[in-house]
């Protein structure tokens, strides 16, 4: 599927409109998730599509399958969990390029929302994982300084506290939060948590 930008426009809007446009509170099966209860409640009538989709999978690569189902197969989680999958493999270019995806498609995506920590957050974190892979790829240590400079690392913090990898923190992150709660909410649930300990 090619990405156009009408498609980004589209599919932030309604990332948008999920979040943030119906002004509702979070629906209870999907806080019930976040505390770490992974049979919520099934009063699922007032949760949004996204909040859904978190709390019908119970595990990352059933939250990739129910995103890509729910809103499009090419999103910013479909490419993580093809970095983690390259990665895996010691394929550290093909998962350079799908970082570099993701990070596209975030910053189009939560440029759109009202909460710019929340993409601060995830781009960070991606841009971060990213660079690790140029040492992999041959990259000197110049070059990987020069570019690493470029960024703002305010969330390295994290990493240390966590005791997590980028990769780790990210997948957690993106598989539990239904931008419905703070990014704070959803980085101190248990559910994140626990995700980091899997």
């Amino acid at each position: 599927m090619k990405i156009t930008f009408s498609f980004l426009i589209l599919f932030s809007n309604v990332i948008a409109h999920t979040a943030f446009a119906q002004n509702e509170s979070p629906c209870s099966p999907y806080l019930e998730k976040l505390e770490g209860i992974e049979t919520p409640s099934t009063n699922v009538a007032t949760c949004s599509e996204l909040e859904l989709v978190v709390v019908r999978s119970t595990d990352w690569p059933q939250f990739v399958r129910n995103f890509s189902t729910d809103f499009v197969d090419s999103s910013y989680p479909t490419f993580i969990d093809k970095a983690l999958r390259a990665e895996f493999q010691a394929e550290n270019t093909d998962a350079f390029v799908y970082l570099d995806e993701a990070i596209g498609l975030m910053t189009q995506i939560f440029s759109r929302l009202p909460d710019r920590q929340r993409g601060d957050f995830y781009t960070s974190m991606a841009k971060i994982w990213r660079n690790s892979q140029l040492p992999k790829l041959g990259a000197s240590e110049r070059l990987v300084e020069q570019i690493n400079d470029r960024y703002d690392y305010a969330y390295e913090s994290i990493i240390r506290s966590r005791d997590a990898s980028p990769s780790r923190i990210l997948m957690c992150a993106i598989r539990y939060d239904a931008l419905t709660v703070s990014l704070s909410d959803v980085l101190s649930s248990r559910a994140f948590n626990d995700c980091l300990g899997d």
